[in-house]
């Protein structure tokens, strides 16, 4: 099975104990419905686009997702974090850290327009703007590529986001 969330709107200025957010949920390549939360603390709301059981539909997804590597990992680190049985990996865990990772990557275009991005040896972001805060250029980002061609530099938004831990 495939998950995607795709067309994601997040409305920054109404989260509050959660994302305020809304997208489309796509399963192998196929939209099958829309989700949201209010911001409130509230779980993440459904609606199936075909009008099909929302409720045979999370099943199938919860069910998916919990036997999944990541399924797995999660409740590993919800047994050493919080102790106890851990918590199932589902719908809403799931949704949660795609827009985390949504919102990273937003953030890293921003700030790579300013700044080059590397991985030192220690395994962390490093960044190094350009003086008078002038943009980072294909020109600018070839030089420092070719000055250090020892850092693995960072390319893409997405690439920083997976550095910074948000690879999900």
């Amino acid at each position: 099975m495939k998950l995607e969330l795709k067309n994601i709107k997040v409305a920054t200025f109404a989260s509050e104990e959660t994302h305020c957010y809304e997208a489309s949920l796509w399963v192998d390549g196929v939209r099958v419905g829309r989700v949201a939360n209010e911001g409130h603390g509230g779980p993440d709301m459904l609606w199936l686009t075909d009008g099909g059981s929302w409720v045979e539909t999370l099943r199938k997804i919860n069910a998916w997702l919990s036997e999944s590597d990541r399924g797995v990992a999660y409740k590993q680190e919800c047994i050493e974090q919080f102790g106890g049985d851990g918590l199932t990996y589902d719908l809403e865990a799931w949704c949660s850290e795609q827009v985390n990772r949504w919102l990273l990557v937003q953030d890293m275009r921003k700030v790579m327009k300013k700044s080059l991005l590397w991985v030192g040896d220690d395994g962390e972001v490093y960044q190094s703007g350009l003086k008078g805060g002038a943009a980072v250029t294909a020109g600018v980002r070839k030089g420092a590529e070719n000055m250090w061609p020892d850092r693995k530099w960072l390319r893409t938004a997405e690439e920083a986001a997976d550095a910074m831990g948000g690879g999900v």
